[in-house]
């Protein structure tokens, strides 16, 4: 190791490739496991689905956006109400529904 604020000179990328490789042990087999014990592991190939499912878009992070410091001082006994001012929905444009101060915008994705 270096001392600090010690100059080294910059490796070349095939050169850092090299030397990773170099300790990097190669693959070790294929072996076929169930679900439950592939955690940890990597594929021997490809995997590709026969079919998107669902065949939509889809994400699960729907809530609401706010202006955060409408929420200061919130808490679960006194929560803070804000007035729900419409709802943007996956694909709508971003100038739909202004997120504005007192208000809130349901998230539906």
């Amino acid at each position: 190791m270096g001392q600090v604020g010690e100059q080294r000179a910059l490796l070349q990328v095939d050169e850092a490739l090299r030397m990773v490789m170099e300790h990097t042990p190669g693959p070790v087999g294929v072996e076929e496991v169930g679900l439950k014990e592939a955690l940890g592991r990597v594929l021997a190939e490809e995997v590709v689905a026969p079919c998107d499912l669902p065949p939509f878009d889809n994400s699960a992070v729907d809530g609401y956006a706010l202006v955060a410091e409408d929420t200061r001082g919130a808490t679960e006994g006194g929560p803070v109400a804000l007035e729900v001012a419409g709802e943007m929905r996956a694909g709508d444009p971003p100038d739909k529904v202004g997120v504005t101060k007192g208000k809130a915008v349901k998230i539906s994705t």
